[in-house]
C-alpha cells in the first residue's frame, strides 16, 4: 500500500509539472504575440524619428527570443527534462527582473509558471 500512495503522488506532481510547463509555453507564446501586436505592427510601415519606431526591431527580437524560450520550456516540461527546464526558469527570472519596466510584464507570468513547473517536476523526482 505504501508504494501505491507514493506512486500516486509522483504522478500528480509529474502531471501538474508538465501541465504547468505547457501552460507556461502558452503564456509565453501569447506574450510574444502581444509584444509583436503592440510594439511592432503599429510601427511596421511608419517612418519617423520617434522612439517607438526605433524600438520596433528590438521588440521584435525580444518577442522571438520569448517565443523560442516558450517552446523550449513547453518541450522540456513535457519530456520532464528538469535541469534544462530549471536553467531556463532561472534565466527567465533574471530577464524578468532586469526588464521589469519594458518587457517584464510579458516575461514575469511566463517565468513564474516556468519556476513552478521546475519545482513540481523536481518534487516528482524526489518523492
Amino acid at each position: 500500500m505504501n508504494g501505491h500512495a507514493t506512486g500516486g503522488r509522483r504522478s500528480r506532481f509529474g502531471f501538474a509539472g508538465r501541465a504547468t510547463g505547457v501552460l507556461g509555453m502558452v503564456v509565453g507564446l501569447l506574450g510574444a504575440g502581444y509584444l509583436v501586436t503592440v510594439g511592432v505592427v503599429p510601427y511596421l510601415f511608419s517612418t519617423g524619428d520617434s522612439l517607438a519606431v526605433a524600438n520596433a526591431p528590438t521588440i521584435l527580437a525580444w518577442s522571438l527570443v520569448i517565443a523560442v524560450t516558450a517552446v523550449g520550456v513547453g518541450y522540456w516540461a513535457w519530456t520532464a527534462n528538469v535541469w534544462k527546464l530549471c536553467g531556463l526558469a532561472a534565466a527567465l527570472s533574471v530577464v524578468s527582473v532586469v526588464s521589469l519596466f519594458s518587457i517584464g510584464r510579458v516575461v514575469v507570468p511566463f517565468a513564474v509558471l516556468s519556476v513552478i513547473a521546475g519545482v513540481l517536476l523536481t518534487l516528482e523526482r524526489t518523492a
